[in-house]
């Protein structure tokens, strides 16, 4: 089962700096309720992101920054991308390590990062 939801990839392109996304942990509706990627009652004290690119390549180039959204309660980190000009066009994931405010570490991966010219024909 996929980290997060849905299908559509984020496409950067070469002259793309410091483009922002948010990813969403959402929190269990209740106790026990296994609803949510954290459980009921706790939030991120932390992440650690690293971003890779297809093959197992880290790339260091494609992350520009990251931050917690203190005004989610600690669920949603902000992440701002860079086309990777070192790294190349190919596919790319991210990595979420998560420690939490119960003290459990949980990880996540958004592997829909493409970096590509999708260029103009002219036409």
């Amino acid at each position: 089962m996929p980290n997060f939801q849905g299908q559509t990839p984020i496409i950067l392109q070469p002259n793309d700096l410091q483009r922002f996304f948010s990813f969403e942990f959402p929190q269990a509706n209740e106790e026990g309720a296994n609803d949510g990627f954290l459980p009921y009652g706790v939030f991120i004290s932390s992440c650690n992101l690293t971003a890779w690119k297809e093959g197992g390549t880290q790339a260091t180039d494609l992350i520009d920054s990251y931050h917690m959204d203190t005004t989610s309660d600690c669920t949603v980190i902000i992440v701002s991308l860079n086309y990777p000009t070192t790294s190349g066009a190919g596919r790319y994931s991210l990595r979420f390590i998560l420690t939490l405010t119960n003290g459990s570490q949980i990880e996540a991966d958004f592997a829909r990062v493409h970096a590509r010219n999708l260029g103009y024909n002219g036409s």
